[in-house]
């Protein structure tokens, strides 16, 4: 009995772009790498 394969969601440039301007992220080869925004402290 084969397991099945994980389901992966693959994301286009359209969706990068319609994400909120408040998401922090980037799109490499169809998937989202979220950032944390730099604190007052950081800056």
């Amino acid at each position: 009995m084969s397991e099945p394969l994980a389901y992966l969601d693959i994301y286009t440039e359209d969706d990068y772009y319609n994400l909120p301007e408040s998401v922090h992220a980037e799109l490499l080869n169809g998937t989202f790498y979220y950032h944390a925004v730099p604190s007052r402290m950081h800056q």
